[in-house]
This record gives structure tokens, C-alpha cells and sequence, in this order.
């Protein structure tokens, strides 16, 4: 089986899109050879279509609580006609291994092997984070050695390419061109001897290698200009944390993103920097979520106050590694298992006002 976790669908939205969720609903009805019904192959492709134009990029969906539950409710074989298409961005392809995770999380037990691999070759390991395809791949590796057929087992990749990619994405651009022809080199010959041994069809893990190590990455989600990633504290927050500092003592504020607008890849941005926001806000304005979702990774603001001699405050950033990683069995989920450098981009920006005027501080 292949469903997805619950129901999708567009309240007054898209006829087009709210189609494809209700062809993917009726998955059961479709022709059990698809060979057989070549007039299906365009029905998939349009669905497909209204797919990747509806989700767009993986940092909106991941970012977005309405887009995060109809992507859960997809089933496998929609999620990956949406991932391997050409034309769904992202800011870097962990943010597509993460919401590959985040969908396998809820939906693990409806699939079986072979969607696994179909879902994971969707994934192009050679874009990859030097982070992710250095200590996340492998141990996603080690975990599908360990336990294949458990949750913790879900990627279905060997511990040899997965050393493989974390050598690839660590070289230098002309030894990773050299490293790829010879990976494709290998893989041919591979072909042509199941070929003359009667083979009728190469083997999955193969055909995984091959499509995994796409050189050409996804569109760029993010516009060169930078994306505004607005934030604020609010007053009764800030009230409350000055009201519990204690003379000599630090407290700490945890910062809200405003959520909403979306992140278009065919979006124009003329602000600059990755975090941009005003410090304080009314009680009950915008809402949001604590974590942004960007790189492969979960990231937080923190506001440190200090009450001393010299009292003082600082704007602090968090990284981590996502939940949808820590399943029973896993090694992510141990304590001291992921130990790693996170690079990021940001401009942090803190917006006041000094007598009518606005300040930015950088």
C-alpha cells in the first residue's frame, strides 16, 4: 500500500489541484498495469503538474501548517511524482531530504520497500549539505543496515554510497565530476552484464545510484536578493521576562516568526538577509511558530537579558536537527550521536524606535 495519513484537500481553492488530491484518493481504482493503459500516463502527468504548482518549493511546505498536512495525506507514488520533477524548488536539496523524513514519519506504514526506494532516488544526494551527506546520510545508512524493514530503517541506501556521497559533496568541483563518471562508468558496466545474463530488469539499487547523482540541482526558492524572515517578541512576553530577572542573573525570551505570505520560487524579493523583524509588537498581533524551517534544519531566535553592573541583552540563533529524524531505534535520536557544523547565511536585524524614528540594528 501507499496512502497517505489522513485527507487533503483545498477549502474553495484550485479545481485543478483539489482533482489531483481526489485521483490520488481513488489510487485503488487505477489500472493494475500501467503499461497496458499508455492514456493514463498523461492523467499522472497533469496531476503531477498541479502538484509541483501548487506546493511549489520545500521550504513553503515546511514553513506552512495547511501545506505540511496535505503533504502528509499524499500518497507515495503523488509525493514522488512532486520530487522528482525539475521544477520543485527548494533553498538546497537537505530541505527535500527533510520532507521526504517528515512525510515517512507519518506514513512509514504505508509503504513497503520498493516505494521506499522509489521515494529515496528522488533525493539528490550528490546537492546535498556537506552537514547532511556527511553525518546525516551515513547514519541513515547505518540505521536501514541495522533495522530495514523498521521506521528506523526508512532510507534505503548502502553504507558504501553513502560514504560515497559525503565523499562527493566534500571534493573539490573537478574531482567530484571525476568521482561521478567514474560512479556512472561502474553502473554501466554494472547494466550491460545484467543485460547479457538475461536480466529483465536492472537492479532497484542501481537505478537509485544513478538518479540520485544528478549534478543539476532544483530552482532556487530563495531570491538573490535574500528572503525576509520577519520576527518579533511580544510586549507582555518581554514584560514578563524583565519581571522574573533577578540582579546578577540571565533570562531568556524565545522569538516568534510571523507566519503567512508564503515563499514563491517565481517570487522577486527587494529586502536582503535571511532574518529581518521588529523586536516588540502589540500584545495579540501576528501570529507564528517559534521554528523556521531552512537548510535541513530547525532554526529558533533567543533574546538574552542580563541584569548586572552592566546590564545588557543579545539576540542569539539555534540550530537543530529536526524531530522528524528522531524515530525509536534511530541513532539521530541519541544524545551525542549528531555532532556537526552548521554553516547559515543571515542577516539578523533588530528593528527599534528612537523618537518617532525606526532603527535597525545589525
Amino acid at each position: 500500500g501507499s496512502g497517505g495519513s489522513g485527507g487533503s484537500g483545498v477549502s474553495g481553492g484550485n479545481s485543478c489541484i483539489q482533482a489531483a488530491f481526489d485521483l490520488y484518493k481513488c489510487e485503488a481504482l487505477w489500472p493494475s498495469e500501467m503499461e497496458t493503459e499508455p492514456s493514463f500516463a498523461p492523467v499522472l502527468a497533469c496531476a503531477g503538474s498541479a502538484l509541483v504548482t501548487h506546493f511549489d518549493n520545500a521550504i513553503s511546505i515546511l514553513n506552512d501548517p495547511v501545506l505540511i498536512k496535505q503533504l502528509l495525506a499524499l500518497p507515495a507514488i503523488a509525493l514522488e511524482l512532486l520530487m522528482q520533477s525539475d521544477d520543485f524548488a527548494t533553498d538546497c536539496e537537505s530541505s527535500v531530504l527533510l520532507l521526504l523524513t517528515t512525510w515517512m514519519r507519518s506514513n512509514f506504514h504505508c509503504t513497503d520497500e520498493e516505494s521506499r526506494k522509489r521515494l529515496c532516488r528522488t533525493v539528490r544526494l550528490a546537492q546535498l549539505s556537506r552537514s547532511y551527506a556527511s553525518m546525516i546520510v551515513p547514519v541513515l545508512a547505518a540505521d536501514h543496515e541495522r533495522s530495514p524493514d523498521q521506521p528506523a530503517g526508512w532510507f534505503p541506501v548502502g553504507l558504501t554510497d553513502a560514504l560515497f556521497t559525503a565523499s562527493l559533496v566534500s571534493s573539490p568541483e573537478d574531482e567530484r565530476l571525476k568521482l561521478l563518471t567514474m560512479a556512472v562508468d561502474q553502473d554501466n558496466v554494472i547494466a550491460a552484464s545484467s543485460e547479457s545474463a538475461g536480466a529483465v530488469s536492472c537492479d532497484l539499487n542501481s537505478i537509485l545510484f544513478l538518479n540520485a547523482f544528478k549534478l543539476n540541482p532544483r530552482p532556487q526558492c530563495i531570491p538573490p536578493s535574500g528572503l525576509d524572515v520577519p520576527w518579533f517578541v511580544t510586549q507582555l512576553d518581554l514584560q514578563a521576562a524583565l519581571a522574573r530577572l533577578q540582579p546578577g542573573k540571565t533570562t531568556k525570551i524565545a522569538c516568534t516568526f510571523q507566519t503567512g505570505g508564503g515563499i514563491s520560487s517565481n517570487s522577486s524579493s527587494s529586502s536582503s538577509g535571511c532574518s529581518n523583524g521588529s523586536s516588540v509588537v502589540p500584545d495579540g498581533g501576528a501570529g507564528g511558530c517559534s521554528i523556521f524551517a531552512a537548510g535541513g534544519f530547525h532554526w529558533s531566535l533567543w533574546l538574552k537579558l542580563y541584569s548586572g553592573p552592566r546590564p545588557s541583552a543579545g539576540l542569539f540563533v539555534r540550530c537543530e536537527l529536526p524531530p522528524a529524524f528522531k524515530v525509536d531505534g534511530s541513532r539521530l535520536g541519541e544524545p551525542t550521536a549528531v555532532r556537526m557544523v552548521v554553516r547559515y547565511n543571515a542577516d539578523l536585524v533588530i528593528r527599534r524606535w528612537r523618537d518617532g524614528v525606526r532603527q535597525d540594528i545589525r
